[in-house]
């Protein structure tokens, strides 16, 4: 999924959204693929541009709960 963070606060709020899943998160803009869980990391993206969520699972549930609660911070 798509989204636009270019707000610190916001930026807090994804990571603690991912942070509450087990499975792997990144998060993606132009060439970089970093850790979604980690504030550091997104901070090092180019924050103008969009960024994309990207949740490692194959369980339908966990991806649908995973959009909802970004969905929510947002």
């Amino acid at each position: 999924m798509k989204v636009k963070v270019n707000k610190i606060d916001k930026i807090k709020q994804v990571c603690e959204v991912c942070n509450q899943f087990v499975d792997n998160v990144y998060a993606i803009s132009g060439n970089y693929r970093v850790n979604a869980k980690s504030i550091l990391g997104m901070l090092s993206l180019d924050l103008s541009q969009e960024i994309e969520l990207v949740i490692d699972s194959y369980r339908d549930s966990t991806i649908t709960n995973f959009i909802k609660r970004v969905r929510s911070v947002l």
